[in-house]
């Protein structure tokens, strides 16, 4: 069973894909005939994209870079980058541009190439590229000597390919670089920059594929009503694949998160915490944390003959209450190699099913993050002693100008202005 806003977009027929890739390329020829100096249709393909997969929020200020040669006998290329802030995450960009209409097939050698390569300009920065690469590249060369000074510190390296062809591919996990550093790859083929930009699904690549991650789909509840604009399915996710999901794609995944991640300075703040229970007591996770709220433009359920649903994937995933839960994860397998494949994360996960899906998430997420201040002391209210000397002060008088009165002592904050309303006559 498909549900979400996804099933008009797959019943579209393959007109429509062609006539955006027509019009695609109809940009990109119109933005190098109007150039003095002769543009290169592939750079011009890469800046065109860029900048529209950057509007669309679905790649972080990613600057156009062509930059293609030879480090020894290693060959390398790539078109864009874009580092993050903190630097712990670089991307690189690579193109394959064809001009072909309608768009061919990319076959899976064009897609290794290219990929490899790109790989290889990062490998080749890390080993020095910057001294040898022209003076007069100082664009080229700057970033190289950035990668050279600050590749202990990178955790992942994204790679992403652009191409106007069609790929049947969407992203990769090809595993780590020598140096330990985590390579992903996102592959946009024509049939991905149609549903991104043509339909605008910007979202729409953000997946979190169950049978993939666990080698099966997941087991949920879910809850509805008559004529509700939306379904909640309620589940437990493994702490390790919230970890996966927020370092393949970062804080795009927290874009609707109004809180996003307040830091974990302190042990008394309450990322500290997380941390003190992910290192400490990690089987009472789910016992401790509130979990996460998540919205999802489609959620894929396979509903089984005994009644059981399983969700076999999300996509269009947004986490909008639980933000510091799922970085603060992250950060404890990544930065203080913390296992944390015993935690599991109660999550709650609402799929609008008509319009309305940005009030209805802007919504879920003001309300999810709407809390009282908790102060510190009021985690020890109900310690024996303070229920003790609360009970004390309401059951001893004393007399005070010939007058019985008690000396109550509250135990929480404001429970004896909540207690005077309450015995107040009417």
């Amino acid at each position: 069973m498909i549900s979400g806003r996804l099933y008009e977009y797959r019943r579209m027929s393959d007109q429509a894909l062609i006539s955006y890739a027509y019009n695609l390329k109809g940009e990109v020829e119109h933005s190098t005939q109007g150039e003095a100096e002769w543009v290169c249709p592939e750079e011009e393909f890469t800046r065109i994209v860029l900048e529209k997969l950057a509007d669309e929020g679905t790649l972080d200020n990613p600057s156009l870079l062509y930059q293609e040669g030879s480090f020894g006998r290693v060959k390398y290329k790539i078109t864009g980058f874009s580092i993050s802030d903190p630097e712990d995450r670089i991307l690189l960009a690579t193109t394959v541009y064809s001009g072909e209409l309608p768009p061919r097939r990319l076959v899976t050698d064009e897609i290794r190439s290219a990929l490899i390569r790109a790989v290889n300009f990062y490998k080749c920065s890390c080993d020095g590229l910057h001294e040898k690469i022209e003076p007069s590249n100082t664009e080229a060369s700057d970033l190289a000597r950035r990668i050279y000074e600050m590749h202990d510190g990178i955790d992942v390296l994204h790679v992403v390919l652009l191409s106007d062809c069609n790929t049947g591919l969407g992203s990769l996990d090809v595993g780590e670089t020598k140096d330990g550093t985590r390579v992903l790859v996102d592959i946009y083929g024509i049939e991905k920059l149609h549903r991104i930009l043509g339909v605008g699904l910007s979202r729409d690549d953000i997946v979190l594929d169950f049978e993939e991650a666990t080698g099966a789909a997941w087991p949920c509840l879910m809850t509805t009503y008559e004529n509700a604009d939306f379904d909640a399915y309620l589940t437990a996710i493994p702490g390790s694949i919230l970890a996966d999901i927020y370092e393949k794609y970062g804080t795009r995944v927290l874009e609707l998160n109004v809180r996003a991640f307040l830091g974990v300075q302190g042990r008394q703040s309450v990322n500290a915490g997380l941390r003190r229970t992910i290192q400490e007591e990690p089987t009472r996770f789910i016992a401790y944390n509130n979990g996460i709220v998540a919205t999802a433009d489609q959620i894929d359920i396979d509903q089984h003959h005994n009644g059981i649903l399983t969700i076999r994937a999300l996509r269009g995933l947004q986490i909008v209450n639980g933000g510091q839960t799922t970085v603060s994860l992250h950060r404890a397998r990544k930065r203080d190699k913390v296992p944390i494949d015993s935690i599991a994360v109660p999550a709650k996960i609402i799929l609008v099913k008509h319009g309305g899906f940005d009030s209805m998430v802007l919504a879920v997420s003001r309300y999810a993050n709407s809390q009282n201040t908790i102060q510190p002391a009021d985690f020890s209210a109900n310690d024996p002693f303070h229920v003790a000397i609360e009970s004390l002060g309401f059951k001893l008088a004393l007399h005070h100008n010939s007058i019985l009165c008690h000396c109550p002592r509250e135990s929480l904050r404001h429970q004896h202005q909540r207690g005077r309303r309450q015995r107040k006559p009417r």
